[in-house]
């Protein structure tokens, strides 16, 4: 079973985190399309050369995922706009799923760079409530280099601790909605 699920966008939870990234818009299901072959987790570089062949365009927003009973996730995340102006999730992922829950960001685009994901916790854990507040620290760490070609770095005393704690976690939290 997968730790990742996709939240309700009626959750109340949900519904606040979409208010505090994009108060005016709202979230929608988009089916998921993957393109065979594509790169996993690249939305940008896969849409971009779909849309090059096929048509469409790139819009930009916020892929939110719940990590069951430890977080939501907001990443921000590019869908191909097909000329009909449908909407499709051509990534593929890890954990692939039948529809992913967007939220659309008129207000950004994509500028070559990872733009940091935003977490809502789900519980009080403080080993996950510590998680979350050094990602931003992880986040700038993991982004001072090129990261297509680094294989290895020095984490920060404080990121690694982060890091055990939360491997500790994961493998005993229950995974369950």
């Amino acid at each position: 079973m997968s730790p990742l699920s996709i939240p309700n966008v009626e959750e109340r939870v949900v519904v606040e985190l979409c208010r505090l990234l994009v108060p005016e818009q709202q979230p929608m299901y988009v089916k998921g399309r993957p393109i065979q072959g594509a790169l996993v987790q690249q939305c940008f570089q896969v849409v971009d050369k779909y849309a090059s062949t096929h048509g469409g365009a790139l819009r930009v927003g916020w892929n939110i995922v719940k990590l069951n009973g430890i977080w939501l996730e907001a990443e921000f995340h590019g869908v191909w706009e097909s000329p009909d102006n449908t909407l499709f999730d051509l990534t593929p992922r890890h954990y692939p799923q039948p529809q992913y829950l967007f939220l659309p960001d008129p207000n950004r685009q994509y500028e070559g760079k990872q733009v940091e994901s935003v977490f809502f916790p789900l519980t009080s854990n403080p080993a996950v409530l510590r998680h979350i507040q050094v990602a931003p620290e992880f986040f700038h760490e993991t982004n001072k280099r090129d990261l297509a070609n680094a294989t290895s770095f020095n984490l920060t005393p404080r990121i690694a601790e982060s890091q055990r704690e939360m491997a500790l976690l994961l493998e005993e939290f229950p995974w369950q909605g």
